[in-house]
């Protein structure tokens, strides 16, 4: 008897298995009994915690990006809030003094024009 004659499939009953539905059935079933086990007895709790612990680094490390990008986007803000505040002040600045020498003007002007009127004044 040569080894390529013996068939060595499983029988159909091993082949066939539940149906889609019954496993479906199955696990639905389970799955609610599990997560009602669970809420009321908190078996999962401390798997949990120890999950949340092993994986906060990553956590911290898969955060760091965004971090960065936030701090980041935050310095050019500020970055552009203070050259905004400097033109602002530029502007003010260059304003009070344009009002500045036209009030100098202005009083040179009345000074002269009143050294005039006495001058005028004491002639009289």
């Amino acid at each position: 008897m040569a080894l390529d004659s013996i068939d060595r499939s499983p029988p159909p009953f091993f082949r066939q298995g539940l149906s889609a539905l019954s496993k479906l059935v199955l696990f639905g079933f389970l799955s609610l009994l599990l997560m009602s086990a669970d809420h009321r007895l908190g078996l999962s709790q401390p798997v949990r915690s120890v999950i949340s612990v092993a994986l906060a680094p990553v956590q911290w490390m898969a955060l760091l990006p965004t971090r960065g990008s936030d701090a980041l986007q935050a310095y050019f803000k500020g970055v552009d809030e203070a050259r905004d505040a400097a033109h602002q002040y530029q502007t003010r600045t260059i304003a009070q003094a344009q009002r500045l020498q036209q009030a100098e003007q202005l009083l040179q002007e009345a000074n002269k024009k009143r050294k005039a009127y006495k001058f005028v004044n004491s002639i009289k």
